[in-house]
């Protein structure tokens, strides 16, 4: 039986959007924060055993979100941590792309912090759930 992963790790620049997702989960779980992709990449190599979930920012400098997916599926991280991408603009094309890499989910800023819990959430409890299968 898998056991229970306890770190979200937030991978965006713009600190704003950090701080809404770390308010909202901060009492139930541990926090990293990356603000670009190739911090989010070293975060996964570090801590990847503990990562419950990643929000994963589309457009960050150094690497964006699809290059740090195309990393995870590489390393086959797809498969134990569920990851929500972070959109400001959603268009068909770029959610297409994100679902194509194995996003679990695509959340829109602004975000509504009761809708990002309850999805997230769910992703959580469907994870947890496989991995005790």
């Amino acid at each position: 039986m898998g056991t229970i992963r306890k770190t979200l790790l937030i991978a965006d620049d713009a600190e704003i959007n950090r701080d809404i997702l770390k308010m909202i989960f901060e009492e139930q779980y541990n926090i990293i924060e990356a603000e670009d992709g190739e911090k989010a990449i070293n975060c996964l190599m570090e801590q990847g055993d503990d990562i419950a979930l990643l929000f994963l920012d589309l457009v960050m400098p150094n690497k964006n979100g699809l290059e740090v997916l195309d990393f995870m599926k590489q390393e086959k991280m797809m498969e134990y941590i569920p990851v929500i991408m972070i959109t400001g603009e959603a268009t068909v094309e770029s959610d297409l792309k994100a679902y194509e890499y194995g996003a679990s989910d695509i959340i829109y800023k602004p975000f509504e912090p009761k809708i990002v819990m309850r999805r997230t959430m769910n992703i959580l409890e469907l994870y947890e759930h496989r991995a005790n299968i």
